[in-house]
């Protein structure tokens, strides 16, 4: 049994804790093994914040019909600074098509709601961050679609200031 790793690693936008509590064939890991980033990025897109991941879930073919199984913990660090500046970079300095589209908005929220709430984005509260997420207040779930909506488009930005 390994002694248990954690890893800080960036998805979406988020700092992630990744904690691996098992590998099995017991081996060297020096990064996150495909499988368990692919589980928790898809845990994430669900919009979970924490979770365990087992080795029936986060296996990996390594010859034949042999597998690495891995086991494990993830969370979100919550707000912090890198998450916080990224999204301030973004606000000031994102091209047209890193922005938030009314296409944007009906791909996550669907027709009806994602044409009111990009009317609201676009002419009630004009295109203000903070004022959007306080209109959220009272529908964390919608909220939190709208922060996973803008991390689509800030990574987009990020990427885009990687390569420059």
């Amino acid at each position: 049994m390994i002694k248990p790793k954690v890893y800080i690693v960036s998805y979406y936008g988020h700092n992630v804790e990744i904690t691996l509590t098992s590998v099995a064939p017991e081996r060297e890991i020096t990064e996150i093994p495909d499988p368990v980033q692919d589980w928790i990025i898809n845990a994430i897109c669900e919009d979970y914040r924490s979770g365990e991941f087992t080795s029936d879930e986060c296996k990996q073919i390594i010859e034949g019909n042999m597998y690495t199984h891995y086991a494990g913990t993830w969370r979100i660090l919550e707000l912090n600074f890198g998450v916080m500046e990224n999204v301030i970079l973004w606000i000031n300095n994102h091209y047209p098509d890193e922005s938030l589209t009314e296409e944007l908005f009906v791909k996550y929220f669907g027709i009806c709601d994602g044409k009111h709430f990009y009317g609201k984005w676009e002419k009630t509260f004009n295109k203000n961050f903070l004022d959007m997420i306080n209109y959220f207040r009272n529908s964390g779930n919608k909220g939190q679609l709208f922060c996973n909506m803008a991390l689509e488009q800030i990574n987009k930005y990020k990427i885009r200031e990687n390569k420059v």
